[in-house]
């Protein structure tokens, strides 16, 4: 019996009280989109600062999981059309941290941001119609298996200045959801 969020906390913080340097990691979903700048500051109190990066990452779908995960999923372009990254990102620009903040698997469209400091695809090739993990690539063909990370190039894409650098819109995502009033960067933005 327990808290699982208590006792991860407490973990956190025995971490970093050991000395060890903690990375903090979150999915975005329905129901946390619009306390990211809390989670950051949860985990930058619980490691007492001592920490190597805070990533924000999508949640993984597919017509296979969406019954599990649909409720608390939180579809990309809702995320651009609620300005849910856009707004992190403004307000983070505030603050000078001494470690990393990344934004993984989410185009640079849907933050509204060519910040190549924080969106997905800083060090990263985009991995257009593969698997990101590179043991899933041989199960590709087995349609049982929900390959949450497969990306591919959606006509938003085209015309995007962050194409080459960008690892392009979850494949899954895009065929449930669509791209909605997405749009591509087109300038060099402030964001």
């Amino acid at each position: 019996q327990g808290s699982p969020f208590l006792e991860a906390c407490e973990g956190i913080r025995n971490c970093s009280d050991s000395g060890l340097i903690v990375c903090g990691h979150t999915l975005i979903t329905q129901y946390n989109k619009n306390d990211l700048l809390n989670i950051l500051k949860l985990y930058i109190n619980l490691s007492n600062g001592n920490m190597k990066e805070f990533v924000i990452r999508p949640v993984g779908i597919s017509y296979i999981s969406k019954d599990f995960t649909g409720e608390w999923y939180l579809p990309l372009k809702d995320i651009y059309e609620q300005n849910i990254l856009y707004n992190f990102i403004k307000e983070i620009e505030k603050y000078t941290f001494s470690f990393n903040i990344r934004i993984l698997e989410i185009p640079y469209c849907v933050a509204k941001s060519n910040n190549i400091n924080i969106i997905s695809n800083k060090g990263f090739v985009p991995n257009i119609n593969v698997t990101s993990i590179l043991s899933n690539n041989n199960s590709l063909l087995n349609t049982n298996i929900p390959h949450y990370r497969e990306t591919i190039r959606t006509d938003v894409c085209d015309g995007c200045i962050m194409q080459v650098e960008c690892a392009g819109w979850n494949k899954n995502d895009y065929a449930m959801f669509g791209t909605g009033n997405v749009k591509p960067i087109k300038e060099k933005l402030n964001v």
